[in-house]
């Protein structure tokens, strides 16, 4: 960094991470940046300029800033809608508006080892993206948000195969879910429960669609590769399909019927698993 050496750590075969300190940006300019492998094999690279601007940069939240957009637990897979949390991440809140996503929005991008994002929403304190689907073959992601060319510090989260996550009405991932019944498409909660929606109970027999994300691989169909399970009530439910919902970004459906035997209710618990992960628990109405 400006010909001094500095604390790195290794990546990959092409990413090398570097320890720059509050005195390396004392003001706005620019830095020449070489990097270079111990003789006799090695060498120094060319050298790049670095633009330091003078705003402050993103910060990535380091205590669980890197969320499932579902159930904003910390589980994540690729191809997951996700959240990240902290400060500076925008200057000002924008949403994409087209299919397919930006990986561009109001300025700003997310880059998953390296690999932009796709970007559903961005703001000050908040970023929804989609995790590309190459993170399904890694078990860690490197993340990082630019804004106007300014980096934050990369943040590395642990990914999984499956992290199943259940949209919820409060968008917390408690309380009562997001799934509707198969027919009507109602949302399966207490009448006139959720403001602007019409709400009914669930029927044992019926058919319900739970809203998800973080299913895992998909094959060519757009199912997914690792059987759902679902429970509803405590009891097993059929599972009638798991995969995509067609016409969205990262948004997956698990399809089940409500068993026989399950008690009704207004907040009857419910859950799905793939893989071994079970997702958050959400709640829908039974009568």
């Amino acid at each position: 960094w400006n010909g001094s050496p500095r604390a790195t750590t290794f990546k990959s075969e092409t990413q090398l991470q570097a320890a720059i300190t509050a005195s390396d940006l004392p003001v706005a300019g620019t830095a020449q940046v070489a990097v270079s492998n111990p003789a006799p094999i090695g060498g120094q690279s060319n050298s790049l300029s670095f633009l330091i601007n003078g705003a402050t940069p993103p910060a990535i939240r380091t205590s669980a800033g890197v969320l499932n957009g579902a159930s904003f637990s910390g589980n994540l897979s690729g191809g997951a809608i996700a959240s990240i949390f902290g400060g500076n991440l925008a200057s000002s809140a924008a949403w994409a508006s087209n299919i397919p996503l930006p990986t561009l929005l109001n300025s700003v991008s997310v880059r998953v080892d390296g690999v932009l994002a796709p970007l559903f929403y961005v703001s000050p304190t908040q970023i929804n993206f989609q995790l590309p689907v190459a993170t399904l073959n890694e078990t860690q992601a490197s993340i990082e948000v630019i804004d106007n060319g300014v980096g934050s510090l990369a943040q590395t989260v642990p990914v999984m195969a499956t992290s199943p996550g259940i949209f919820t009405t409060n968008s917390q991932g408690t309380g009562q879910g997001v799934a509707v019944d198969g027919f009507s498409y109602n949302l399966i909660a207490p009448v006139n429960s959720v403001p602007g929606c019409t709400c009914q109970p669930g029927t044992v027999g019926e058919p319900v669609i739970i809203y998800t994300t973080g299913l895992g691989a998909l094959d060519a169909t757009g199912r997914t590769v690792q059987p759902a399970n679902a429970t509803v009530g405590g009891l097993p439910a059929k599972v009638l399909y798991s995969g995509v919902e067609p016409n969205f970004v990262g948004l997956t459906r698990v399809d089940v019927v409500i068993p026989a035997g399950v008690a009704s209710g207004p907040a009857i618990p419910v859950f799905v698993i793939l893989n071994g992960v079970a997702s958050n628990t959400v709640t829908i109405a039974i009568q």
